[in-house]
Parts: structure tokens; sequence; C-alpha cells
């Protein structure tokens, strides 16, 4: 588990080596936190990172998981 933590440590490293900072602490608050945004660099820049690794589907998923929690227990009245 080690060996593919410090493989995708440097991925995202050599992914972001030439983003400004600004431009990558906006696309964490988007990407991380799930906040808004309505700069159009930081959309198109989540996008495109969504879709060069192939994440856009399981970005879909966590977003409705998180905004949408399963309900294991129910109150019946």
């Amino acid at each position: 588990m080690g060996n593919e933590f410090i493989e995708l440590q440097d991925n995202l490293i050599d992914y972001f080596e030439d983003v400004e900072n600004k431009m990558l602490c906006d696309f964490i608050d988007v990407f991380v936190y799930g906040n808004g945004t309505q700069d159009t660099k930081v959309s198109k820049f989540s996008d495109k990172f969504l879709t060069d690794n192939g994440l856009v589907n399981a970005y879909i998923n966590a977003m409705h998981d998180i905004n949408n929690p399963k309900q294991y227990f129910y109150v019946v009245v």
C-alpha cells in the first residue's frame, strides 16, 4: 500500500506542477470541500482533472452519497 500511495502522490505532484497557487487553492475548495465556484477557469480545470484521470463517475457518485446519505435506520410512526 505504501508504494501505491507514493505513486499517487508523485502523479498528483506532476499533474499540478505548473498550476498557480491560487488555482490550486480554488480547485481544492471545489474538489475536496465541495464548495461551488463562479470562476469558469476553476470549473474547466476541475472538469479537465476529473476527465484526465477517469474520475467523472466516481466524483458524481461520491457527491451523490455525500448529499444523500443512506438511511440504515428508519423511524416508524
